[in-house]
């Protein structure tokens, strides 16, 4: 914040992107949370949160209006800020058959946490030191193997609603909500874009979209050439334009159908199966400790990985990197990308480029 409390300017500084703002920060701040473009051109995103919006009295004569504000009382795991925001506050059938959905996950959730505790304990932080070595970096965002002797880049889940394409974007749609539209899009209620549990399948209209059939429908490549899978993936699509129809790929982890079918091709193409023993990294960018220095690994069997997605000292959300122990395979999702890496034998690679419920490919000039 610059200049004087009459004229205050507010500068935000994003992906080298300098915006200036002449609000208060508190305005700033409110119009962020609600999900306008404050951090640049196409940059609306809502953030859901432990933070519940309240229109104060004005006057004497006002009283509070909750609106439809986050309660939290049916959250389910806390998870990294999503597109999709899981919205309770409504009192529709269908707002509330989400709420009870989550409430219902969360307490499957609630043992799979449990077992995730017990059977994943930390190992020393030196069994990274060799990625450390094996790609030169510090694995902030994670460490990005090599092929080893292959790679395959297996691609984050997106979906599209059964209405089919819209040129309304997400954050149009969320911001019409929020102001009391009703209607917004025929067919399309606010509860089917707004509740659900993230990294579900968002609800029983909502189907896979594959990256080959949106990269066809559009006239993108699937990934365009030279780059890494991630938010400049369809420049067709506008940044923080998506429609609202369309639920975008989960950026720095997988969701939770990818990873459980990934575990299950590891796990089929591991000389031990479900017995090898493994480790998990998890970037310090996942964790709220705030420890850049001392690597985050845990220890654990394949057959328990599936568990790692619920444990309760990491976020809940698949880890940065997973490898054998005997280094015969290792899985890497970069916080920044929609895509997760996999590197190890050709068979194993095979396996995810034919595997029916995976899309996968592989990218030759990121191997």
């Amino acid at each position: 914040m610059v200049g004087t409390t009459d004229a205050p300017r507010f500068l935000v500084n994003y992906d080298e992107t300098w915006v200036e703002h002449r609000v208060s920060f508190a305005e700033w701040l409110h119009r962020y949370l609600i999900g306008e473009d404050m951090t640049g051109p196409d940059s609306a995103v809502f953030y859901p949160g432990p933070v519940k919006l309240e229109h104060l009295p004005m006057s004497a004569d006002e009283r509070p209006n909750l609106g439809t504000a986050r309660t939290g009382a049916c959250e389910g795991p806390r998870l990294r800020p999503q597109r999709r925001p899981s919205f309770t506050g409504g009192l529709s059938r269908a707002t509330r058959e989400g709420c009870r959905r989550g409430c219902d996950a969360g307490r499957m959730y609630e043992t799979a946490a449990a077992r995730a505790a017990a059977r994943w304990p930390f190992a020393e932080s030196r069994e990274a030191d060799w990625l450390r070595e094996l790609t030169a970096d510090d694995g902030l965002t994670g460490f990005m193997p090599p092929a080893s002797p292959d790679a395959a880049w297996v691609l984050h889940s997106m979906y599209e609603h059964e209405l089919g394409p819209n040129d309304m974007s997400f954050g149009d749609f969320q911001r019409a909500v929020l102001s009391g539209e009703h209607d917004v899009i025929s067919g399309l209620g606010p509860a089917d874009v707004l509740d659900g549990v993230p990294d579900e399948l968002p609800g029983p209209r909502w189907h896979r979209l594959r990256w080959t059939e949106l990269a066809r429908r559009i006239g993108d490549p699937v990934v365009p050439e030279g780059r890494f899978p991630c938010h400049t993936s369809f420049p067709t699509i506008r940044s923080g334009s998506w429609p609202a129809t369309i639920q975008a790929p989960s950026e720095g982890h997988l969701a939770r159908a990818d990873w459980n079918r990934l575990i299950d091709v590891l796990t089929a193409h591991s000389p031990l199966g479900a017995d090898t023993p493994c480790l998990a990294y998890y970037s310090p960018l996942l964790r709220a400790d705030g420890d850049y220095e001392n690597p985050r690994i845990r220890t654990g069997a394949l057959a328990d990985a599936e568990v790692l997605y619920d444990h309760p000292e990491e976020g809940h959300w698949s880890p940065s990197n997973l490898w054998s122990r005997d280094r015969s395979w290792i899985v890497c999702t970069d916080y920044d990308l929609w895509a997760t890496k996999v590197a190890g034998p050709v068979q194993l690679v095979e396996a995810l480029l034919d595997d029916g419920e995976i899309e996968a490919v592989r990218l030759p000039w990121a191997t």
